[in-house]
C-alpha cells in the first residue's frame, strides 16, 4: 500500500471529522428613503461588508425604494418570510432591521442594532 493511500485511511479513520461550515448570513432590509437605512448604508454596511469577508459570513441586502412598502406582505420578494417571521420577535419593522439567518433558518433579530448583528454573526461564523 502506498504512503498517500496510507496517510489517507489514517485520516479517514483516526482523525476528528470535519465539522461542515454552517452558513451564516447577516441581512440587512431597508429602503432608500430611509434616513436611518442611508446612514446605515454609508456608515455601517462598509464595515460590516469587511466583516464578513474576514470571518466568513455571507451578507445579504435587501432594499426597496420606499419605506412605506416594507411593511407590505411580500415586498421582499423571496425574502419577505424572513423579515416576517423576524418581526415576531422585534417591536418594530420600521427599518432598518437586520436578522442573522444559520443555515437559511432565523438565528436572531436585531431592529436598529446593526452592531449588535455584527457580534452575533461574527460570533456564529467562528
Amino acid at each position: 500500500m502506498s504512503a498517500v493511500i496510507r496517510f489517507l485511511l489514517f485520516l479517514l479513520l483516526f482523525q476528528m471529522p470535519f465539522r461542515a461550515m454552517a452558513e451564516v448570513a447577516f441581512h440587512y432590509y431597508g429602503a432608500i428613503d430611509c434616513p436611518p437605512c442611508v446612514a446605515f448604508k454609508k456608515e455601517g454596511l462598509p464595515v460590516v461588508s469587511r466583516a464578513g469577508l474576514k470571518n466568513g459570513f455571507e451578507v445579504r441586502v435587501h432594499q426597496l425604494a420606499k419605506t412605506v412598502d416594507v411593511f407590505r406582505v411580500g415586498s421582499f420578494g423571496s425574502a419577505d418570510p424572513l423579515l416576517r417571521e423576524a418581526a415576531l420577535e422585534l417591536d418594530s419593522l420600521y427599518p432598518p432591521v437586520f436578522v442573522i439567518t444559520l443555515d437559511g433558518a432565523l438565528y436572531s433579530s436585531h431592529g436598529f442594532e446593526w452592531e449588535e448583528a455584527l457580534e452575533a454573526a461574527r460570533s456564529l461564523a467562528r
